[in-house]
């Protein structure tokens, strides 16, 4: 299902995130996402590989190619999302869906639309999309950049990451 557009955008995921950089948290860089290597935590790729005893060594030495396999798999043909691949707000849905999870991207799309909040991309979702294409984006960055924002006022741990954050939502105007 993949076509040019969709493996630039996951390039593209990948080295906003670092690739092919490995972290893990501790005190000073507390990521709640836990061990981290290029925007692919170690739950995602224990989920990935159906083994729940996945090391963070295995992590480290990721490739490329299992690492956009991943990312194509868990954040693009998933609930629904690859519906969206024609329109302008894709790589946003996308890259929402890297950072905060494909359910949680689609209920921010769900929400910038105005239609009902339920994760998954069906007709309604998409009609919507095609009637506000011209106002989603927009409306997309604004939803996204309020809820990170909540999502900070709860966990004032992550606070070192919010400008970060905003600064990648933000990115998205340009494409709005």
């Amino acid at each position: 299902m993949t076509g040019q557009k969709t493996d630039r955008i996951l390039n593209d995921i990948l080295d906003r995130e670092g690739w092919p950089t490995y972290t893990e948290p501790s005190k000073a860089y507390p990521d709640r996402g836990g061990p981290t290597k290029g925007g692919i935590t170690l739950t995602a790729l224990r989920h990935w590989r159906g083994s729940p005893v996945t090391s963070p060594k295995e992590l480290q030495t990721l490739r490329k190619e299992e690492a956009l396999a991943l990312l194509l798999r868990r954040y693009v043909q998933c609930n629904g999302i690859e519906r969206l691949e024609a329109q302008p707000i894709f790589a946003h849905v996308v890259d929402n869906g890297v950072l905060s999870g494909p359910y949680r991207s689609v209920c921010d799309l769900q929400t910038a639309l105005g239609v009902t909040v339920d994760g998954i991309i069906g007709p309604q979702t998409c009609a919507a999309v095609e009637a506000q294409r011209d106002t989603v984006g927009r409306k997309l960055v604004e939803v996204r950049a309020l809820r990170l924002v909540a999502f900070v006022q709860t966990h004032p741990q992550q606070l070192m990451f919010l400008k970060g954050w905003l600064r990648r939502v933000f990115s998205f105007l340009e494409e709005a």
